[in-house]
């Protein structure tokens, strides 16, 4: 039960002199806070794995930031952008459905996300299927255009992604 103060202490002390570190080295604190999640996860430490208390933190911590991202936006910046802006999202989305493949990844093992967002998809746009793509080799990762990265085989985060390729 105590566990997950211990695991949000070990987050919020490392994410914070890690982002203290970055930004004396001049890069943005949001660097410190990645390399600490990848020093204390299951990349190298290990010392807090990935539960459903610390999923549910981690989502109320991108709405907070989304909020307080919200409250420091020049809205006269951003109507003076908003057209370009616009335009790059739509460019960015648009084109590579129009070329011919989609990319989809998570960082999450959960299959509601996962396979089953793909298939949804896949379901919605019959033109689209799954593409197999190239992995290494000591990912032992059986690929049908979706690879999944387990934290107790792979020694990482969990991963997600699929290929889709539009047919002709």
């Amino acid at each position: 039960m105590y566990s997950i103060f211990r695991d949000l202490a070990i987050i919020i002390l490392s994410a914070k002199f890690f982002a203290l570190v970055a930004r004396k080295c001049k890069a943005p604190q949001v660097v410190g806070e990645i390399l600490a999640g990848l020093l204390i996860g299951p990349c190298l430490l290990n010392l807090v794995q990935t539960s459903d208390a610390i999923s549910t933190f981690a989502e109320i911590g991108v709405v907070l930031l989304m909020f307080t991202t919200g409250l420091g936006t020049n809205l006269k910046e951003l109507l003076r952008a908003g057209p370009i802006a616009t335009l790059i999202a739509c460019i960015g989305v648009f084109v590579p459905l129009a070329g011919g493949t989609l990319l989809y990844s998570t960082c999450t093992v959960r299959k509601e996300e996962n396979e089953d967002v793909a298939r949804t998809f896949l379901l919605a746009h019959p033109e689209f299927s799954p593409e197999p793509f190239a992995v290494p080799a000591w990912l032992d990762l059986k690929n049908e255009g979706y690879a999944t990265l387990l934290p107790q085989k792979h020694a990482a985060d969990g991963f997600f992604i699929c290929k889709l390729r539009r047919h002709a």
